[in-house]
């Protein structure tokens, strides 16, 4: 096994990123290419002429390069460029907010990142959560800290997911799956 690419679209500061890379490094290496701010509602947009900064940090032990392009720029990066060799797998999220319809599935940035991966050939999956009602009280709340526990408990269900997709492979013919 190579290494797992992490991107997300809620950026370097979202409360779900370092609880689901550690959650991640338990099963494979993990690298690290996020926006350098939310992102969210982009779909897959990427940065056509345009030059795309990045600069390199440790959060929390974990090595993080932080772009200043879109969530679809950083798996391009992540894929094409930053690592010199590609990942085995893309995971895009924990995404703050469901994407559970056709409607929020083509807007998300959390799904265009994991559809460049698919794009380039690569398993990808996109992993969000939230609730049915009172979206924005609920991720306000989880943007300031309220709901702590949350994120490791997510990483934990996702990571049980790539686990099983990394020993089992993808069902035939799929290429991306959003969780």
């Amino acid at each position: 096994m190579g290494y797992l690419l992490l991107t997300n679209d809620d950026g370097a500061d979202s409360p779900a990123l370092l609880p689901f890379a550690h959650a991640l490094k338990e099963i494979a290496e993990v690298r690290v290419v996020v926006p350098d701010r939310e992102r969210s509602w982009i779909g897959k947009a990427i940065t056509r002429f345009g030059e795309i900064r990045v600069r390199r940090t440790v959060l929390e032990g974990i090595e993080v390069a932080v772009a200043d392009g879109f969530p679809a720029d950083c798996t391009q990066l992540g894929v094409h460029s930053l690592f010199g060799t590609r990942p085995d797998m893309v995971v895009s999220g924990i995404n703050i907010g469901l994407n559970d319809s056709l409607a929020f599935f083509l807007s998300s940035g959390t799904a265009g990142a994991a559809a460049e991966g698919w794009i380039a050939g690569i398993p990808a999956f996109a992993f969000s959560t939230g609730v049915t009602s009172d979206h924005r009280s609920w991720a306000e709340r989880v943007w300031a800290g309220d709901d702590a526990d949350l994120w490791p408990r997510a990483a934990k269900i996702s990571v049980d997911i790539v686990r099983d997709a990394m020993r089992k492979g993808y069902p035939n013919g799929v290429d991306m799956l959003n969780v």
